[in-house]
């Protein structure tokens, strides 16, 4: 699966910031319903072009906020 986000390296917010908001964002608008299997963290970090621990630190912190 794939997920209709995009980051901007070098933007005022952090890499892990901008896949916690946009990925918060598809979760409370509904595109993102419960069960939904999420890509695996190699995965996304592959398409995003950033690091694996970045996509790890979003995982980690999106579920630390009950989503």
């Amino acid at each position: 699966m794939q997920l209709p986000i995009r980051v901007e390296p070098g933007a005022a917010k952090s890499l892990q910031l901008q896949i916690v908001e946009q990925i918060r964002g598809l979760i409370l608008d509904g595109r993102l319903t419960p069960g939904t299997r999420m890509p695996a963290s190699r995965a996304l970090a592959d398409d995003l072009g950033v690091s694996r621990n970045t996509t790890m630190g979003a995982f980690a912190r999106l579920v630390a906020e009950g989503l």
